[in-house]
């Protein structure tokens, strides 16, 4: 049982590459900082008033997160009246479901995060955008953890949202790093080994991203 997790876990890699992305070229890894820049919450946490009588809010404000919500569904509803197809309409969407997404995530709302994120999937440009397959990682790897401390959820659902997890984070660090970097390799080797223990083992539980 524990040979039949790991061994077509190469291929099951391939096979994600091909359903999910385009294999092509990897990015230089200068290129990150730009794709990162467009996953930044700046210049928004800096100043950002709720209106024109109120302080400023800053980073440690509890009623940031509610602002940057609000603001990412307006960018939302004003991206999808008349100028749906327009470039600039494209980059409000991209805007818009990453914002969403990212402060779903600080909120602990995994779930809700991921639909943005798998939205995001549909839009032109983001099979490069690393930090994309990065969080899809993470809710993943967050829903297993609560899935897996109910004793309710089947043991293959569990080993599905892991592999989940471990497929998206791979394709993040082979996009930002390169497929023959360490990073990619240390990743790749730690993954299989998980995948030889049941997915309700203390380990597994203490995996950290």
């Amino acid at each position: 049982m524990r040979g039949e997790l790991t061994h077509d876990f190469v291929g099951a890699y391939d096979d994600f590459i091909q359903r999910e992305a385009r294999r092509g070229p990897i990015l230089d890894v200068r290129d990150s900082t730009n794709i990162e820049q467009a996953w930044s919450l700046r210049p928004a946490p800096n100043g950002l008033r709720e209106s024109a009588d109120s302080a400023p809010l800053t980073a440690g404000d509890p009623r940031l997160a509610a602002a940057l919500y609000r603001r990412a569904i307006s960018c939302y509803e004003r991206a999808i009246v008349e100028l749906a197809r327009s470039d600039s309409a494209l980059d409000l969407r991209k805007r818009s479901y990453r914002l969403y997404a990212v402060n779903q995530m600080a909120l602990g709302n995994f779930s809700a995060a991921l639909g943005a994120l798998e939205r995001l999937q549909a839009l032109p440009g983001m099979d490069e955008e690393w930090p994309r397959y990065y969080y899809l990682g993470v809710c993943y790897r967050a829903e297993f953890r609560v899935a897996a401390r109910n004793t309710g959820v089947r043991e293959a659902t569990l080993i599905e949202l892991r592999r989940r997890s471990n497929l998206y984070r791979l394709r993040a660090v082979e996009l930002k790093y390169g497929v023959a970097s360490v990073e990619f390799r240390t990743l790749f080797d730690a993954v299989r080994r998980e995948e030889l223990g049941g997915p309700r083992t203390e380990a597994t539980l203490e995996y950290t991203d």
